[in-house]
């Protein structure tokens, strides 16, 4: 059948999957910095079929996905999110019925039956950007961004944090720890509660179902999780790497004979 690839393209990390006979061959994810989203397509590309030994000339088609999928020229077929991202967790998790896709720049809450969207609701508002923020807290914090999730599951106070929009919250945080001295952790449980809170408001309006997954690079990290289950009641349960869901999605959406209408 040859070897089908995908690729999700994001506003921060590209991520690339080869499967090969509905195996997985390879997976990976690659953090852009300040080069162009199409130059780390191109380099992941590469970098894949070295890794996999195999030739060019092996790959049958290439799916994708993602906000910058359309600055990739080699991409065959384009694919939506709403259509990658039911079919990435149905492969990985079958049993999902309710799906979380955070991001870099944008949210997106899913009702799936059988590797479909069935209920889609979605945020793309300043206040979306939860990636983007965490990156910011992190650096307000001077953290690193993968600590910030397991340092919350030790606070102890209530912080709450009264503001949506990313500005405003930095500014928030800096006088919780300058002015009211209050603790790092503190601080960022309460962060995570309000980005919690925007997710469940989000997802009441599609009717919340066990069993309940997040993806995306944000659920990596433990405290938004938990924040989430602490509000919605639910248990959110995370694939063995959230990161690639959707590049496993457009895989799939490409093998199964283009994209389903």
């Amino acid at each position: 059948m040859g070897i089908i690839v995908g690729i999700d393209v994001g506003t921060e990390t590209v991520k690339l999957v080869m499967l090969s006979d509905g195996e997985m061959l390879y997976s990976g994810t690659m953090f852009a910095g300040t080069e162009a989203m199409s130059e780390i397509a191109e380099k992941m590309f590469r970098e894949a079929i070295e890794e996999t030994g195999i030739s060019a000339d092996d790959i049958r088609l290439i799916g994708g996905t993602g906000i910058n999928a359309s600055e990739v020229p080699f991409i065959q077929e384009e694919v939506p999110e709403a259509i990658c991202c039911p079919l990435g967790i149905n492969w990985t998790s079958p049993q999902a019925h309710t799906l979380i896709d955070v991001g870099a720049s944008k949210f997106i809450v899913m009702k799936c039956q059988q590797g479909r969207a069935v209920k889609i609701a979605r945020s793309d508002r300043c206040a979306s950007s939860v990636g983007v923020s965490l990156r910011m807290v992190a650096s307000v914090l001077a953290m690193n961004i993968e600590d910030i999730g397991q340092a919350s599951m030790t606070s102890r106070e209530e912080v709450a944090i009264q503001s949506t929009c990313s500005v405003f919250v930095e500014t928030e945080i800096i006088s919780l720890l300058h002015h009211y001295k209050k603790r790092r952790e503190d601080i960022l449980k309460g962060v995570f509660r309000g980005m919690a809170s925007r997710f469940y408001s989000l997802l009441l309006t599609i009717g919340i179902e066990d069993d309940m997954y997040m993806i995306g690079g944000v659920a990596k990290n433990e405290g938004i999780v938990k924040a989430l289950e602490d509000i919605s009641g639910h248990p959110v349960l995370v694939p063995p790497d959230p990161n690639v869901v959707g590049a496993l999605g457009a895989a799939l959406a490409v093998s199964n004979g283009g994209v389903a209408s």
